[in-house]
């Protein structure tokens, strides 16, 4: 077994394929976007313009970020690379929407935000990123007004599952929740009793949860399909798998590192999905401490 093969942590990456992957995302994240000249077409159309079409460019380098990231650690390179990788992608994404195109939101309704977000959130907290725990919030859209425009000053629109998640990462900021769950057949759905499961009525210190490592067993069983209207769903069986970067749920690393949940009958580190090498460098660094966020 070739060295690439031992030390991998996603089965479906093959050595050519990272490293095809691996050149043209490094030559995409070199790139300054708005270098590119805009096609004289794009300047002549009112409805879309300079500013859009750079914003679509930096909006698919950012993704490149994200995927580039996750591809390192797919491909088992050593944690203190994938960390680095990770900061630089939360910058990215920072100077998108913070500084060069404020006016960028996604829209939690859409299972690729749903995604991501989720992604955002368990990379800032394994790296050790706090200040993006502040950040990732204010990416998200308000809701939409009867004309489908954002509501203008609007706090950022999520779902419960989504501001319980909030809640333990330590954001105390404006958000408004929908009455309904986003994705009520998703393993997300388990998130609000995995953070704070309920209580027996005649006993408040006893649970009448089922414990936080059947409920994480479930969610990571559950997590691919979930994902299934996302862009990168089966991507190991597009192209010989060229396209393929990781299938990480890093969201579940937020319930394993702040509420210590463990495992019933096997580790959860058996598990696919779950990013138990990121999750162990964490903890042997320290990171994961929120206070102060």
């Amino acid at each position: 077994m070739c060295e690439f093969e031992k030390n991998k942590r996603a089965i479906y990456l093959t050595e050519r394929n990272f490293l095809h992957r691996k050149k043209f995302f490094e030559e995409d994240l070199q790139e300054d976007v708005f270098s590119i000249k805009t096609p004289q077409w794009i300047l002549d159309d009112p409805d879309y313009g300079q500013r859009r079409y750079h914003r679509g460019l930096s909006w698919n380098q950012i993704s490149t970020a994200m995927r580039y990231c996750q591809l390192l650690y797919s491909a088992g390179l050593p944690m203190p690379e994938v960390v680095s990788a990770t900061h630089d992608m939360l910058e990215r994404f920072h100077k998108h929407f913070d500084i060069d195109f404020p006016e960028d939101k996604l829209q939690l309704w859409e299972a690729d935000s749903y995604a991501y977000i989720l992604w955002l959130l368990g990379l800032a907290v394994l790296s050790n990123h706090k200040e993006s725990l502040n950040r990732i919030p204010g990416w998200l859209s308000p809701d939409l007004d009867e004309n489908g425009e954002r509501i203008l000053g609007g706090a950022p629109l999520v779902d419960a599952p989504m501001k319980a998640l909030l809640d333990l990462v330590g954001y105390r900021g404006r958000v408004q929740v929908n009455p309904e769950p986003f994705f009520p057949k998703s393993v997300y759905m388990l998130i609000p009793d995995i953070i704070n499961p309920p209580k027996n009525p005649d006993n408040p210190f006893e649970s009448l949860a089922i414990p936080r490592g059947r409920l994480l067993r479930d969610y990571l069983k559950g997590w691919y399909k979930t994902n299934k209207d996302t862009y990168w769903y089966d991507y190991h069986k597009v192209r010989d798998g060229e396209l393929f970067f990781g299938y990480w749920a890093f969201e579940t690393a937020i319930f394993t590192l702040l509420l210590h949940a463990d495992m019933e009958g096997r580790p959860l580190k058996a598990m696919g999905f779950y990013p138990k090498d990121y999750i162990e460098y964490a903890r042997k660094h320290g990171f994961a401490v929120l206070d102060g966020i």
